[in-house]
């Protein structure tokens, strides 16, 4: 094939060269990321222009071509060379990069100009062998980009201008054949495929078994160390990794002859072939600095370049032996600890096979059913228990025991060895092995024979305190009814009392009318005599007169008087028809009110305690007058008897209606008050600060209870020593209709 055929190829490969040495260029100029990226840019742009004087020289033969080629490969060979500089950590200077140019300019030179000539080829092809093969291991090994994406972009593309620079210097002779520069770039991309590929494995090799947990080594059969990991250079003493390298085994900071021992066990081993596959040993090697370590060594040997050697792998086992002494310990404890507490036990322990035969038991269950401990071994679980509890125990274990592992806890029976059988209280649990299968159960007695008595005695103890309860009961309940009985004759009692008092006190009142129209008829019977006496005599005018006047002013203070009399009669009527009969009817609550405070007023007056009443008129309520007049009336009277005692007082009633079906009455006086500690207890019956002088302790209780119960409200007291009392009742205007009369 002519020369000129190449000529495509060439052209790819010095634009690819030129492209590349651009790339490494701009990397540098936008992030000065590695100087290495400078002097490879410089490289690849000096073998583009190698590439084309040196095909242009090949053409024509130009001598300033040759030149130009020969500085151009110098300058390439001595920018790679300051590349690998850079990334090996040394410094480069330009100035001493510059006499290298010459120099090896020079030396080139001095071979000859002409690529023809097979000696100027052959050193040029050396040097690029070298100095690129070696730039391309660093390139691969060390440099490194932001990202993975983009070295991976970079290196492609820098093997395939390497493959194309190798191409530019293979070109065919005269006669056609390939040239050594051809066979050369061959053995060089060979040679740089095989080291990548090498050095990528020993990169995950090494990676691998940093990462292990383990420590891994391999030696000669003399101990001398060919490759470990830095777990074992840390668990052997050693500084690092490589500074392990060619040490001896022994050398670690665990003890000499305990290491050697090993050392002379596995050599041992291997001489009667007994490595050919992982052998494991096990030691606890005593360390210089005082520890022991216990270890676990798989050990196989293998041949390197001929000699055998080993390679081990040892595991750090102390921690967990030491973890399986402290469990041991536990469970060594633990068994103890549960013996104490099974020879301990105040409940019986019995332990059965699947078949119910006994096969071990506390000293508690064998002296509850007076067995020595040999005597329980073998004996079938329902030998111990009466017959009728065979069929409820099988029952418990299948529908219990063997379904969630354990049964409730039951009442049975057991079969003491003199045949006196006694209550207990059980539970069953079911054993399983490691693997969770049935192998036995288990159960916790309890002998509650006290119990049992303890629990007759007292149901008899109830039953006798039942009837006791019972006839005490009966006593109470005849002993409340005579006192609701006495109760309801004590409200009688005041009731009657209090119509007493408002009968002595209309009594009284009425004695001034009466009186005075009696005085007047005595009066008008005096001036009658006189008058027929006269007209005996002879009646003159004037006689006349004057008895006609006499007997007119007369009847008028009759008729006054009569009045009067009669208005105190028709409100005493009224007041004491409404509480003797409680009759419901619609009525004016101030008619009510005015004829309430009439017939108390002379014993109001005679108290010298004034009543202010302020009740709005045409108030019409359908209620219990009798009742409401009792309220008003025991009000007035606690007020008069325990607010004042003795002195004069003022007594406002009055009525307010806050809603539309609602009235408030308010009853204030200022007297002397009420106690705090009294004032929760004035509507308790037969509370009274005065008993024996006039106070029966059931006023305020029978008002609170028609205000509640007949009248259908609501009743309050607030008071405060020295600041009067003041009594609130809430009232419908029309009463509950299914109020009850108390």
């Amino acid at each position: 094939m002519p020369p000129q055929a190449m000529v495509p190829i060439h052209l790819v490969g010095e634009i690819l060269v030129f492209i590349l040495g651009l790339a490494f260029l701009l990397v540098w100029n936008g992030a000065r990321q590695n100087q290495a990226c400078l002097h490879w840019g410089v490289a690849h742009l000096a073998m583009a222009v190698a590439a084309a004087s040196g095909y242009t020289y090949q053409q024509n033969g130009q001598i300033g071509l040759a030149a130009l080629s020969t500085l151009s490969i110098s300058l390439f060979l001595v920018a790679l060379h300051s590349a690998n500089t850079v990334l090996l950590g040394r410094g480069v200077s330009w100035g001493r990069m510059a006499w290298q140019t010459v120099g090896l300019m020079v030396v080139i030179a001095s071979t000859g100009f002409g690529f023809d000539q097979l000696a100027g080829r052959v050193l040029v092809n050396l040097l690029i062998i070298a100095v690129y093969g070696w730039s391309a291991y660093l390139f691969f090994s060390r440099f490194k980009l932001r990202t993975a994406a983009m070295g991976f972009a970079y290196k492609a593309l820098s093997f395939a201008a390497f493959f194309l620079d190798m191409a530019h210097f293979s070109t065919y002779d005269r006669e056609g054949w390939i040239t050594i520069n051809t066979w050369a770039g061959s053995v060089v991309l060979a040679l740089f495929l095989v080291s990548v590929a090498v050095y990528q494995n020993r990169r995950l090799l090494e990676q691998t078994l940093k990462h292990l947990p383990d420590a891994v080594v391999a030696r000669r059969v003399d101990g001398t160390i060919l490759f470990c990991n830095d777990r074992y250079a840390e668990l052997a003493g050693f500084a690092s990794a490589a500074a392990a390298m060619g040490q001896s085994t022994v050398q670690a900071t665990w003890n000499t002859e305990a290491t050697q021992a090993l050392v002379d066990e596995v050599n041992d081993a291997l001489a009667h072939g007994a490595l050919a596959q992982p052998r494991v040993f096990e030691r606890n090697i005593p360390t210089r600095d005082g520890r022991r370590l216990d270890i676990e060594v798989v050990v196989s040997s293998f041949t390197d370049f001929g000699q055998q050697a080993l390679v081990g792998v040892l595991r750090d086992l102390t921690a967990r032996r030491q973890a399986e002494r402290d469990k041991e310990a536990l469970i060594r404890d633990t068994s103890q600890r549960f013996e104490r507490i099974y020879a301990s036990m105040l409940d019986g322990f019995v332990y059965t096979d699947l078949e119910g035969r006994v096969r071990q038991s506390n000293h508690a269950f064998e002296a509850m059913l007076g067995y020595m401990g040999k005597e329980l071994l073998g004996l079938h679980y329902e030998a111990l228990t009466p017959a009728e509890w065979h069929p409820v125990e099988r029952r418990i274990v299948r529908e219990e025991v063997l379904v969630r592992g354990h049964s409730s806890i039951f009442e049975k029976q057991f079969v003491h060895k003199n045949g006196q059988a006694f209550p207990a209280e059980v539970r069953i649990y079911l054993d399983n092995d490691d693997q969770g299968r049935a192998i036995g159960f288990w159960a916790i007695v309890r002998n509650i024979t006290q119990r049992k008595a303890d629990e007759l005695a007292l149901k008899e103890l109830n039953a006798a305190l039942e009837d006791k309860v019972r006839a005490r009961t009966q006593q109470l309940e005849e002993a409340l009814q005579s006192l609701k009985a006495t109760q309801q004759d004590l409200i009688q009692s005041e009731k009657m009392a209090s119509l007493g008092a408002m009968v002595a006190g209309v009594a009284h009142e009425l004695n001034t009318p009466i009186g005075n129209a009696l005085l007047m008829a005595s009066s008008l019977q005096s001036a009658q005599a006189d008058f027929l006496r006269e007209v005996d005599q002879g009646l003159r005018k004037s006689s006349l007169e004057r008895f006609l006047e006499h007997v007119g002013s007369g009847a008028q203070i009759i008729e006054r008087s009569l009045g009067r009399a009669a208005d105190l009669v028709q409100s005493f009527k009224q007041v004491a028809v409404d509480q003797s009969s409680y009759q419901r009817r619609e009525f004016e609550l101030n008619e009510v009110v005015h004829e309430t405070l009439t017939a108390l007023g002379p014993m109001l007056r005679h108290a010298h305690v004034v009543v202010h009443e302020s009740v709005p008129a045409q108030l019409r309520m359908d209620s219990w007058p009798g009742p409401l007049v009792q309220v008003l009336m025991n009000l007035i009277n606690n007020a008069v008897l325990h607010g004042f005692e003795g002195r004069p007082g003022r007594i406002d009633l009055t009525v307010q209606q806050p809603e539309p079906e609602q009235i408030e009455i308010t009853v204030a006086d200022d007297g002397v008050g009420i106690a705090g500690v009294d004032l929760p207890k004035v509507f308790d019956p037969f509370y009274t600060t005065k008993l024996g002088r006039g106070g029966s302790g059931l006023g305020l209780h029978i008002v609170y209870t028609l205000v509640t119960g007949l009248l259908g409200g609501r009743i309050s007291m607030q008071s405060q020593l020295g600041q009067g009392t003041q009594v609130l009742i809430r009232l419908p205007l029309q009463a509950p209709k299914d109020a009850e009369r108390s």
